[in-house]
């Protein structure tokens, strides 16, 4: 097994230093406390104009630690420096889960439903706690509008582009309503429970095929309106529409043109619970010919796997290189695939 590192990794020093230059809080203590409001957490960042989406960082300065974030915070990302695990609690039992760091220094998604309330950090040892906005771009539109049937309480919302649900709106105030996705089939899709919070909306429901619906149960009638990014691919609530769902091709290496000057691309793999998951990333300019390759970690037995690593792009004409081999140098599966999001 490959040893993993126990220091910040140098293509990351950079936008960790960056971190810390635009929070004004960074702590030693062994739990810290944000304030929070309107669902988002903003204390501890600078809010950059047109931010909508938010990313905390966990700077761990010594052995593995166990965070516990209670109440409920809406988080879009936690990040950690450290290839640990780290166990990530509220007090809703819909929402807790084992998030792994796999080394490549960005663990998956996590949203939380909630405003108001206190972020709090605690650790069983001495750690340093960081938070920043990372401003992102996100094209939404209107997916479906559908009114549920007078006589249920059941709507199901057609999803046809394949592309996510950014927002999810229920015109009841104050009402609760839960948020299934399902297949046509009935069967239930691979996505955690969501619960409108009473300021009816909900974000960040993935779909990661076309033949999903959502299945809004709720305790009153009620209309719904779906909105989701533009149908180009599969992407997440914090993807941007640059890339899309990637499949490899038939030679299993893909090639992405990235044009943007000194940018990272955030990327996540996703994969399906019979595969192993893609093994590296190779970024290739195509002025001066050459290559870094980017090692990804992996993990199996799990549905939909999420793993990231931030890829500095130095020049202009640069071309992202996906090397469909995984950890045993196999093919990888064309059905997986790679998404590209978040130009930091």
């Amino acid at each position: 097994m490959r040893k993993r590192s126990t220091t910040i990794p140098e293509e990351f020093q950079e936008m960790v230093e960056h971190f810390a230059r635009h929070s004004n809080k960074l702590t030693n203590q062994t739990g810290c406390e944000a304030p929070m409001f309107g669902g988002v957490l903003n204390a501890l960042s600078d809010l950059e104009d047109g931010a909508p989406e938010s990313m905390v960082w966990i700077v761990s300065s010594s052995a593995p630690n166990d965070y516990k974030i209670r109440k409920k915070p809406l988080l879009r990302r936690i990040a950690v420096t450290r290839a640990k695990v780290y166990h990530i609690l509220t007090n809703s039992t819909k929402c807790k889960m084992n998030l792994y760091n796999e080394g490549v220094n960005l663990l998956r998604e996590l949203i939380v439903s909630g405003g108001g309330n206190q972020f709090i950090v605690k650790s069983k040892d001495v750690g340093k706690f960081m938070a920043s906005y990372i401003p992102t771009l996100r094209s939404s539109k209107l997916i479906s509008s559908v009114p549920c049937n007078n006589t249920s309480t059941i709507c199901d919302v057609p999803l046809t582009t394949g592309g996510a649900i950014s927002k999810l709106y229920i015109t009841n105030d104050n009402q609760y309503g839960k948020v299934d996705l399902y297949d046509t089939k009935g069967e239930r899709a691979p996505s955690d429970e969501i619960y409108n919070d009473g300021r009816n909306e909900i974000t960040a429901v993935e779909v990661h095929e076309t033949n999903y619906v959502l299945r809004i149960n709720s305790s009153v009638r009620h209309h719904v309106q779906v909105h989701g990014t533009s149908p180009i691919g599969v992407t997440s609530a914090f993807l941007v529409n640059r890339f899309g769902r990637i499949n490899l091709s038939d030679d299993n290496i893909t090639h992405i043109p990235y044009t943007e000057e000194n940018n990272t691309v955030v990327f996540h793999v996703i994969g399906n619970e019979t595969d192993t998951l893609l093994k590296s990333v190779t970024l290739h300019d195509s002025q001066n010919g050459n290559d870094t390759t980017f090692d990804l970690f992996t993990r199996e037995n799990c549905t939909f796997e999420y793993f990231s690593g931030p890829i500095t792009c130095g020049s202009n004409n640069q071309v992202m290189t996906v090397f469909g081999l995984d950890s045993e140098g196999k093919p990888f599966h064309r059905y997986g695939g790679l998404m590209c999001c978040d130009l930091v």
